[in-house]
């Protein structure tokens, strides 16, 4: 866990193409999921972002996923993307 996490913040820092957010909630704004966009891989063409998201157990069907993937979308858009797979 604790390298994956150094990973995401390299790849924030560097430019790299993945872009990792946390989905919070509740009062105490836990971590409920993820939403990870990645602007380069096999498969890729130019212009398209791939979007993986999930949600723990807990925080299903609470309608948290549809409003992360579309910010992280908006984001995507703003950095350049153009289709989303």
């Amino acid at each position: 866990m604790e390298a994956y996490f150094r990973h995401c913040r390299e790849q924030w820092a560097t430019g790299g193409p993945l872009r990792a957010f946390g989905i919070r909630a509740g009062e105490d704004k836990i971590l409920a999921g993820t939403v990870d966009l990645r602007f380069a891989g096999e498969g890729l063409a130019p212009g398209q972002v791939n979007v993986a998201y999930g949600l723990y157990p807990a925080w299903r069907g609470r309608g948290l996923a549809t409003p992360a993937v579309l910010l992280a979308t908006r984001y995507a858009a703003d950095e350049g993307a153009t289709e989303g797979r």
